[in-house]
């Protein structure tokens, strides 16, 4: 790991702020509209919840009726007559469901699969966001190194160039080093731009996320580290997949689906027996005469036919229930065959950086021989360029590397619903 600091070092300044992958997350959470378009959604359903649950209690309603005149028609003599009066009228009306075939339970408990749904919808989609800051993070940490890179290069081109012209000042070498050298050196500016441009995009995709700016002086945390790197054994695979069947969000969400289709399967079934309501009402009336009156009674409505609809309704649920165990069964082959591939990739890693380790520790030696031969006129310029190459080439292959076994975990994680970073309300 030595090798990877010596291209790993950033530079700090006296009043640079220091980037905090928690804080940034939590910044993520706070100022992202798709959480608070999640969040409105998830208070919508719970309102919903709400309202399904009112049905289980009584409803009072005040009724009041006032005519300055009114007709009415009264028998005389074996005949009708008529007179207008004015007419006032008051009463409270109570109504309550004293059985319904347990439709209420059954659409309380969807509004509260709903709620449950729209809550795991909010998580994962923080958890999402997490995910990207991370591999945002990661990225940013990646261009500062390779920018890092390609100015010591680019230092150390420059020597070498110094060394050329002096080289042929003396007569020891062509013009065609000099050239060519130069010509190196003109590749490792443009790739030094290059680094720099892909940093800056960097930033501004953090910065997106975030929805504060960065600054131009901040310091990042090392996390491209190949310290530690943890190899999964068959056992442990066979241990994180029942981990995800437990824990992964969009399984859990698939679930709750098939748990509403059988409670609506449930409650168009009891939709085929009527309800009994309860109702009652007293009230008071000023007309020809004044009088309160007084209602009590049970109400009930009886379907004879309904064209076959709650048939096709229950039949429907059946197919809605089908379809949803069918996507839970696809999600979860899906879920199962890209964790198991990760895992595999994650261990594949493990063998690549070291191979890279292997390779930078190689290719430094040779190309400090390469340059004390060059001076002594044993090589050319050409093996010199090419060991500078392979060097730089193994050090940004190196954090490559590192960068996607890293993106692997970070995935693995996201997958396994794990809660890796504190949430702050206040920040």
């Amino acid at each position: 790991m030595k090798y990877i600091y010596l291209f790993l070092s950033f530079s700090f300044y006296i009043h640079a702020t220091a980037l905090n992958i928690d804080e940034l997350i939590n910044k993520a959470i706070k100022s992202n509209p798709d959480i608070k378009s999640m969040q409105n959604q998830k208070s919508m359903d719970s309102y919903d919840e709400d309202m399904s649950k009112s049905s289980r209690l009584p409803t009072l309603n005040l009724n009041l009726d006032y005519s300055p005149t009114k007709t009415f028609a009264l028998p005389q003599n074996g005949q009708f007559t008529t007179i207008d009066s004015s007419y006032k009228h008051a009463d409270i009306t109570m109504n309550y469901i004293l059985f319904d075939f347990f439709q209420t339970k059954y659409r309380v408990e969807m509004s509260k699969n709903k709620t449950a749904i729209s809550q795991i919808m909010l998580n994962d989609s923080e958890k999402l966001l997490a995910y990207k800051v991370k591999k945002t993070y990661d990225t940013l940490v990646l261009e500062e190194a390779n920018k890092n890179i390609e100015f010591e290069n680019l230092k150390y081109n420059k020597e070498l160039l110094a060394q050329a012209k002096a080289f042929y000042l003396t007569g020891l070498k062509t013009s065609a080093d000099k050239d060519s050298i130069n010509a190196s050196l003109l590749e490792v500016k443009n790739s030094l731009v290059i680094a720099q441009s892909k940093l800056e995009k960097a930033k501004i995709a953090m910065q997106y996320l975030t929805g504060e700016s960065l600054g131009d002086d901040f310091v990042l945390k090392n996390t491209l580290n190949a310290n530690h790197m943890k190899s999964y054994s068959q056992k442990e695979v066979e241990m994180l997949k029942i981990k995800l069947l437990n824990s992964n969000n969009s399984l859990k969400m698939a679930d709750l689906l098939i748990n509403n289709s059988d409670t609506n399967i449930d409650l168009q079934k009891s939709k085929r027996y009527p309800a009994l309501n309860l109702y009652a009402t007293y009230g008071y009336e000023d007309s020809l005469n004044s009088y309160d009156t007084k209602v009590v009674g049970v109400r009930t409505s009886i379907s004879l036919f309904d064209g076959n609809k709650n048939s096709a309704e229950i039949q429907k649920a059946f197919i809605e229930k089908s379809k949803n165990l069918n996507e839970y069964e696809s999600k979860k082959h899906a879920l199962e065959e890209s964790i198991m591939g990760l895992l595999m990739d994650s261990n594949r890693y493990i063998y690549t950086i070291e191979a890279k380790q292997n390779i930078i520790h190689s290719a430094q030696s040779a190309r400090k021989i390469m340059n004390a031969r060059y001076k002594e006129g044993l090589v050319t310029y050409i093996e010199v360029l090419d060991a500078i190459r392979v060097e730089n080439s193994a050090k940004k292959a190196l954090l490559q590397a590192i960068f996607e076994r890293n993106d692997i975990l970070n995935t693995v994680s996201y997958l396994l619903n794990e809660n890796n970073f504190p949430k702050k309300d206040n920040l």
